[in-house]
C-alpha cells in the first residue's frame, strides 16, 4: 500500500506540476491579448518626449533672441543685369585627340619647309611640308635614265632573240626541206 500511495503521490505532484504550466501559458496569452489590445506604454510616452523636445528648441530660439537680438543670416543681392560671363580656368593636364592619323608620304626625300608646328589646328586641303625639289629632280632623272637603260637592254635581248629565232627557223626549213627531197626521190616522186 505504500507503494501504491507513493505512486499516487507521484501522479498528484505530476499532474499538480502540469497544471501549474498549463495556467503559466494561459497567462502569458492573457498578456498578450491585453497588449494587442492596449497600446504599450512606450507608444504613448513617444509623443510626450517628441513635445518636449520641440519646447525645449523653441525656448532655447526665443532665449537667444531675446540676448542676441533677430539676428538672421546676411545675404548681399545684387541687380541683375545682362552681360557676357567670362571665366578663366587654368589647369594643367595632358590633352590626347579622340581620333588619330598615321601618314605616309608617297615619295622618300628631305623636307625644304614645314608649315606647321605641334598643337596647330589644320584641316583638309593644309599644306602640311613640302619636299626639297632638287634632290627629287635628280632622283628622276636616275629613274630616268635607269629606265632608258632597260629598255634598250630588253630591246637588244629582243632583237638577239628574233634573230637567233629566225636562224633557227631557216635552218630547220631547210633541213625539213632537203630531208623532203630525199623522201620524194627515194619514192620516185619530184617535188
Amino acid at each position: 500500500m505504500e507503494q501504491q500511495e507513493k505512486t499516487e503521490q507521484a501522479l498528484s505532484a505530476k499532474k499538480i506540476k502540469e497544471m501549474k504550466k498549463a495556467e503559466k501559458r494561459k497567462q502569458k496569452e492573457a498578456k498578450k491579448e491585453q497588449k494587442a489590445k492596449n497600446p504599450s506604454k512606450k507608444r504613448k510616452k513617444a509623443p510626450v518626449i517628441i513635445a518636449v523636445i520641440i519646447i525645449v528648441l523653441i525656448i532655447i530660439r526665443l532665449v537667444s533672441c531675446a540676448f542676441f537680438g533677430n539676428v538672421g543670416v546676411q545675404v548681399s543681392t545684387t541687380n541683375a543685369f545682362r552681360g557676357d560671363i567670362e571665366e578663366n580656368v587654368s589647369t594643367s593636364g595632358k590633352v590626347a585627340s579622340e581620333e588619330k592619323t598615321v601618314l605616309f608620304a608617297p615619295v622618300s626625300g628631305r623636307l625644304s619647309e614645314i608649315n606647321v608646328a605641334a598643337g596647330d589646328a589644320v584641316k583638309a586641303g593644309d599644306v602640311l611640308m613640302t619636299y626639297d625639289m632638287d634632290q627629287m629632280e635628280q632622283r628622276l632623272q636616275e629613274a630616268s635614265l635607269q629606265q632608258d637603260k632597260s629598255n634598250a637592254s630588253y630591246n637588244s635581248t629582243m632583237t638577239e632573240n628574233s634573230k637567233s629565232t629566225a636562224k633557227g627557223q631557216y635552218q630547220s626549213s631547210s633541213v625539213g626541206s632537203a630531208a623532203y627531197r630525199l623522201q620524194g626521190i627515194s619514192q620516185g616522186t619530184a617535188g
